[in-house]
């Protein structure tokens, strides 16, 4: 490593022919990461763009979603009663975050 910021996309595939068409997709994120990372390490402000049109969700999409997002977190606590050797998603990376800042704290400690 050259010790500069590294950012990985993943085009979640092992073919190749596959991987073009979702490089093809995903090329215009990556120059426009690397715009504002050119604009930032200069210290100048982002070019002016046009505002872009976001379509808004309606109450209903709102009141889908949350009950939906609700029926989830139910199921995994459920879940989690009946196979104890299950791990909700939210569980592994709030687990896998705070075991990675407990290291970074232990190697901040000075040891006595």
């Amino acid at each position: 490593m050259s010790g500069k910021p590294l950012v990985k996309i993943s085009l979640k595939t092992g073919d190749e022919a596959t991987a073009r068409m979702r490089w093809v997709q995903i090329h215009p994120q990556v120059e426009a990461l690397v715009q504002i990372a050119r604009v930032s390490a200069n210290g100048a402000s982002a070019p002016k763009q046009a505002p872009v049109q976001v379509d808004r969700l309606t109450r209903d999409q709102i009141s889908i979603m949350g009950a939906q997002a609700h029926h989830d977190i139910l199921y995994e606590h459920d879940r989690t009663w009946v196979d104890p050797t299950f791990s909700p998603p939210v569980t592994t990376v709030i687990t896998k975050l705070m075991l990675a800042k407990g290291a970074a704290m232990n190697r901040e400690r000075p040891r006595t």
